[in-house]
């Protein structure tokens, strides 16, 4: 961010590259379209391209992290579109908030060919479990796989709650994913 700040314009056009898929590919995993997840991950993008001519609203890496204060653009802008839409807010959204996957998307190349398949097959069983999950632990999962293995810190600012709230929901997600992976034979 300091170099778009200081008129670098490709650093916004690679931070945009790093970070757009991925809360592109969370909002998806929120059960938005396709569609609302694309114009709200590019509003949001907008939104910080108009941070470069304000001091209050910049980016400031004293105050956290880069993907925590994009994720907090994002989660009030999509409370503002909830809001303009006169419908009621999911859980978090009412309190004041390309993922990376839980299983590799590509199996390692240093698989074998049958190894492959099983790492695929385990990581749509877990897919199954993450979107069984109640919806807070769902987002905290979600969350903490889309900013790279996040602090709980920072996920309570985004997700507008405390660190023992995340931690808790964090770790009831665990429990619930290591239970249904067991239920379908998984160990």
């Amino acid at each position: 961010m300091e170099s778009y700040y200081r008129c670098d314009g490709r650093s916004l056009e690679i931070l945009y590259e790093r970070w757009g898929p991925r809360l592109e590919e969370f909002l998806r995993r929120q059960n938005f379209s396709k569609e609302s997840a694309e114009d709200l991950c590019e509003e949001t993008f907008v939104q910080v391209m108009k941070t470069k001519n304000r001091q209050v609203a910049r980016y400031d890496p004293q105050k956290g992290r880069f993907c925590t204060w994009l994720w907090g653009i994002a989660r009030n802008l999509w409370r503002d579109a909830w809001k303009r839409r006169g419908q009621r807010l999911p859980v978090f959204a009412r309190h004041p908030t390309q993922a990376a996957d839980p299983v590799r998307e590509t199996p390692d190349a240093t698989l074998s060919p049958e190894d492959k398949v099983e790492a695929e097959k385990l990581r749509d069983v877990v897919h199954e479990c993450v979107k069984r999950l109640p919806e807070r632990e769902r987002w905290v999962v979600n969350l903490w796989m889309a900013m790279d293995g996040a602090k709980l810190q920072d996920m309570a600012e985004v997700l507008g709650t405390s660190v023992p709230t995340v931690h808790r929901l964090f770790w009831n997600a665990i429990r619930l994913i290591r239970a249904c992976l067991e239920q379908k034979g998984v160990r």
